[in-house]
């Protein structure tokens, strides 16, 4: 059954007019030519990039090591690492061994977290602990990550406890998600 849309014209008066939006009315600053537009006036730097920006492998790495290592899944995290994946601060270079060493330190750290940070243009992944004291979570250091030659896998895991903080930004871990991260370690202990 097809339902009928009511109209406020006659269909055999031909097309409607638009409304009419008047600049002035509506408080709009219009202009016929965009190059007009002078940055200085809008108080603002207009910055183009390339649609496939040479990081969004790496990006997307990243997004998906902070979401695996907070959910503790580290199975899953294997499928990130590239077979031969350089991590020497684990002691280790193998896949199997990293996820081993992570899953070890995520043992003896239970409230690890990881958020996104970027340093300049390079993105990274930040470490937080909880100091309980406090109750509130301490930086611990960054994670950098390169990824293989041949496919957005993991190909070096770097840790740096103490690093250069110019033009570091770091995501704060999201205190509303704290009971989920404490049944993880909860979880990991037992």
């Amino acid at each position: 059954m097809a339902t009928e849309i009511p109209h406020d014209w006659d269909d055999t008066a031909g097309e409607p007019e638009p409304p009419v939006v008047s600049p002035t009315d509506d408080g709009l600053d219009v202009r016929e030519d965009r190059a007009a537009v002078d940055e200085e006036e809008l108080d603002v730097t207009i910055v183009t990039a390339p649609l496939d920006a040479p990081d969004a492998d790496l990006d997307n790495v990243i997004v998906e090591f902070v979401d695996l290592v907070n959910a503790r899944d580290l199975d899953s995290l294997s499928e990130l690492l590239a077979p031969d994946v350089d991590a020497d601060f684990l002691g280790t270079g193998a896949r199997e061994h990293v996820v081993e060493a992570l899953h070890d330190l995520t043992l003896r750290q239970p409230d690890l977290v990881v958020t996104r940070g970027d340093r300049g243009t390079t993105p990274l992944v930040a470490a937080w602990l909880l100091d309980a004291d406090a109750d509130e979570y301490r930086f611990a250091g960054v994670f950098e990550i390169e990824l293989a030659d041949d496919e957005p896998l993991i190909g070096r895991l770097v840790y740096i406890e103490e690093p250069p903080v110019d033009d570091l930004v770091l995501e704060l871990p999201d205190v509303s998600e704290r009971p989920e991260w404490e049944d993880w370690a909860a979880q990991d202990e037992t």
